[in-house]
């Protein structure tokens, strides 16, 4: 009886029990079928009551709920779904089973993850909070929005950062998030503010200050270019203080150039060696030493004539080989003067340095290298000046432009000009028609026909001023000291030093040679010395050209007397009496003329060769031409014969002869020693310029 009664007892438990675990078991579904319903509050209630005993399915229902609008609490949501999540593998197959029929499995489960990452993400960006985002991203790295979320956080700190203007925070920040998205904006940022509250003024010493305490900050090397504007005003002196001051600013090695340009001119060849020699730590020594190896080389326009009939310039150094390829756009090709020479094609011109580099573009109808180093350009008859680095001087929008010298030069609107100085802006001052330089400083200017003379006053800045008002009728050149001038129909010395007349008048003074100048006055001719005091008698006659035949030369000085022709020395005294029809200077000796011969005598009167010329001439350098018997020779030094009287004509260039004979036709060339130069005769010889010669055979031309 009383086991009977134990196992009833125990039958009557197991199925309370049963019932009991049915029906908890069966209420966490009921929650979710509620929810189902959207019956919030009661199925939030039954899945608080079974967290314990049903803990993955309780927690995920309470994550749903706190999805729901009304309930909406996405910290607790995602709270219970990560405990749903990190328990779902213990439940067991059945209550999965059953959690099937409302649609909920491990899937689900992630989809209601990354729902509730977009929600957390959506709050960060309402909030327009750089720390919600730091928590996302710290705490949700499975969040899809990650990537968004730090450039939202990035981007949130560094406005931030902007707002605040502190160097401090920037610093904290790029500490804390050295991999920040917004890392080149944030220390741009604190570069700005670092520069910003450390310069309150745009002072040189201020900026110094700053490039030596913050030399890593980007605006220390815009602030080191500001520094050197201070300094680039085109002033020598400036750059080399500059460069002593600041030597390791970045802009020294421009300091350099803009020195080497403004020195040599812009490479200008005369002034390549004295800045070599000058500027022993010029720091570009191969650049200085390629330069001058290419100002030295002599370069000369040839045509290529293998292209056919088309004659295409280029440039051959002296053994032939091209160092400037023909081109067809260089149909006319100058030699180069000051290292810069003048190309053209139909009519236009271009000037081009040795490194073919264009200075001037080939757009001008005209174009001329002045001895100043500046370069004129017209077209259309109108002109205007350019720099050697091909940079604006003077704008086209004049008349005429005229070099006086190597400072000054004139512009012309129709015929009036005014001076102009290459050292300075603006004209000087003076309206002129012409200038004429006398030397020593001193200037010619004509206005209306009559002269007046100026003078450099600051030769740095090429300033003049006015000497002498336009009163006079001519100026000349006497010497160093003394100009002559005409006052109506006579002339008189002025005396520069003293800036005053002297008192004698004559009718006509020649310029100083050998310390003594002819002067012709209504009684005769005479001389005066370098003082302009007269040291001999006016009782000379007059003869034909005595300005210039009567100077002395060689100590000695023609005159005329009772219509003969004779010598005297620097102290006026008689050397050759005067007894002869003619007589010319030639060099070391004297040609004179009895009827229709000429002979040659010595200067002392001896007779080196009697009546045996029909003409004779000073061709300078030591040599005399003569003709006989209607053929041209040469002596040399005297009567050493150089070339015998076999030519129809003669004519000197420089180092060459062009000589003509009645064998033929054609022009041969010889060298100073009289050699032939060339083999070949030709149709045509002309001067090109000092060094070369411009010959033509067969309609063609070439450069010798």
């Amino acid at each position: 009886m009383l086991l009977l009664g134990v196992v009833k007892f125990l039958l009557i438990n197991v199925i309370l029990f049963v019932t009991v675990f049915g029906t908890q078991s069966q209420s966490v579904y009921k929650s979710f079928a509620h929810l189902d319903r959207k019956d919030l509050y009661t199925a939030h209630k039954g899945f608080v009551k079974r967290l314990n005993r049903s803990r993955a399915e309780a927690s995920l229902g309470l994550s749903l709920c706190y999805s729901e609008r009304s309930f909406l609490n996405i910290d607790s949501s995602l709270k219970y779904l990560l405990i749903a999540e990190e328990n779902w593998p213990s439940i067991s197959i059945k209550s999965k089973l059953k959690l099937k029929a409302f649609d909920v499995d491990s899937i689900f489960i992630s989809d209601q993850k990354l729902k509730l990452g977009d929600l957390f993400f959506g709050r960060c960006k309402l909030n327009k909070d750089p720390d919600c985002f730091e928590s996302m991203i710290a705490t949700q790295a499975w969040n899809s929005n990650i990537d968004q979320g730090i450039y939202y956080r990035d981007s949130l700190y560094f406005e931030r950062a902007k707002k605040n203007q502190s160097t401090e925070d920037i610093k904290k920040l790029l500490s804390t998030h050295p991999e920040s998205l917004f890392k080149a904006k944030l220390n741009a940022l604190h570069d700005s503010y670092e520069l910003n509250n450390s310069i309150s003024g745009n002072t040189e010493e201020e900026w110094v200050a700053f490039i030596d305490a913050h030399p890593e900050n980007r605006y220390a090397g815009p602030l080191q270019d500001s520094v050197y504007r201070f300094f680039d005003k085109k002033d020598v002196v400036l750059y080399i203080s500059f460069i002593e001051k600041y030597p390791k600013n970045r802009n020294v090695e421009i300091a350099w150039q803009r020195i080497y340009e403004l020195e040599t001119n812009y490479f200008h060849p005369e002034l390549l060696n004295s800045f070599s020699a000058t500027y022993s730590d010029f720091p570009f020594k191969e650049q200085l030493e390629n330069d001058l190896i290419r100002s030295a080389q002599k370069l000369y326009p040839f045509t290529d004539t293998t292209k056919g009939k088309e004659l295409y310039y280029g440039y051959t150094h002296e053994n032939g080989g091209w160092v400037i390829q023909p081109q067809s756009r260089y149909r006319e090709a100058t030699f180069f003067n000051q290292d810069l020479a003048v190309v053209g094609s139909d009519g236009y011109y271009g000037v081009i340095n040795k490194k073919e580099q264009f200075i001037i573009p080939i757009k001008y109808d005209e174009i001329s290298i002045l001895n100043n180093g500046l370069i004129l350009a017209g077209i259309e008859d109108v002109y205007g000046l350019f720099n050697r680095d091909g940079s604006i001087h003077t704008s086209l929008a004049w008349d005429d432009i005229v070099e006086v010298d190597s400072v000054l030069y004139l512009l012309y609107k129709d015929d009036v000009a005014t001076i102009h100085s290459i050292h300075s802006k603006g004209h000087l001052g003076i309206a002129v028609s012409d200038m004429v330089s006398l030397k020593n400083g001193y200037y010619k200017v004509v206005h209306k026909d009559l002269c007046g003379l100026v003078k450099i006053e600051d030769e740095k800045t090429g300033a003049i001023e006015l000497v002498y008002p336009f009163e006079w009728g001519e100026i000349k050149p006497y010497s160093d000291r003394f100009i002559s001038v005409q006052l109506r129909d006579t002339f008189r010395l002025f005396d520069l030093k003293t800036n005053a007349l002297l008192d004698s008048v004559y009718i006509n003074i020649s310029q100083l040679s050998q310390g003594a100048a002819v002067a012709l006055k209504e009684t005769g001719v005479g001389y005066l010395n370098g003082f302009g005091e007269e040291q001999t008698d006016f009782n000379y006659d007059f003869f034909p050209n005595a300005l210039s035949s009567g100077a002395y030369k060689g100590g000695q000085a023609i005159v005329r007397l009772n219509n003969k022709y004779g010598l005297i020395d620097l102290n006026g005294v008689s050397k050759l009496s005067p007894q002869y029809e003619h007589l010319v200077y030639l060099d070391s000796l004297y040609g004179i003329r009895s009827g229709e011969e000429w002979s040659l005598i010595s200067i002392d009167g001896e007779l080196a060769i009697q009546d045996s010329f029909e003409s004779l001439d000073d061709l300078g350098q030591g040599l005399t031409l003569f003709k006989s018997k209607s053929k041209y020779g040469v002596f040399e030094k005297g009567v050493n014969l150089l070339l015998p009287a076999v030519y129809t004509s003669i004519e000197l260039f420089q180092d060459y002869f062009v000589v003509q004979s009645a064998a033929d036709a054609f022009a041969y060339i010889l060298d100073k020693q009289g050699k032939l130069a060339s083999t070949i005769g030709f149709d045509k010889v002309k001067s090109l310029n000092k060094d070369c010669l411009m010959v033509d055979k067969d309609g063609g031309k070439v450069l010798f």
